[in-house]
């Protein structure tokens, strides 16, 4: 028999202590016991919680952002994709334009961060093109020739805002 348990049957089953000793010595080690096996179950749920995040995150967020030190941009971006596409590791390239807009609809506005992307680019190589619940996925301008805007379910929802809904967007540019 092993010395944990030796020392465990001592103490639980000694005939020379009173009854209430060794039912107070039983619930301790049944408290401790649940305590632990709580402490286990909760860090195993943060671990995969961390983990499911982190994964979506990673799916539609580039692990590697280049930007530029002034506001003119990456000068011939279409070169330095292609000499980036030829290292070792990087799985796809996409170039985007980042810019924080004012979007309004039925009274309401919010401050966001719009991401300007090559739909095509964007769609080899991001999960987020592929899981659009409501709308199309072509992003073609429609008969007035006011191009599509892809708005994440959260934010439709807090703006009240469905697939063919009209948003205006304002820059700081004021264009």
């Amino acid at each position: 028999m092993k010395f944990e348990w030796l020392v465990a049957l001592r103490y639980l089953r000694s005939p020379n202590r009173p009854a209430v000793l060794r039912l107070v010595t039983l619930l301790a080690v049944i408290g401790v016991a649940a305590g632990v096996t709580t402490l286990v179950i909760a860090l195993s749920m943060n671990t995969g919680f961390r983990q499911a995040i982190r994964d979506r995150l990673l799916t539609v967020t580039a692990h590697v952002n280049l930007k530029p030190i002034g506001p003119q941009g990456i000068r011939d971006y279409r070169a330095l994709m292609a000499q980036l596409q030829g290292t070792p590791g990087v799985r796809s390239i996409e170039p985007a334009i980042y810019d924080t807009v004012l979007l309004s609809t039925g009274g309401r506005a919010r401050g966001i961060v719009l991401k300007g992307v090559d739909p095509e680019l964007e769609r080899r190589a991001s999960e987020a093109l592929r899981r659009i619940v409501s709308g199309s996925s072509d992003f073609a301008s429609d008969a007035d020739g006011i191009p599509a805007l892809l708005v994440g379910k959260i934010l439709a929802a807090d703006m009240n805002v469905s697939a063919g809904d009209y948003v205006t967007l304002t820059s700081r540019k004021g264009i």
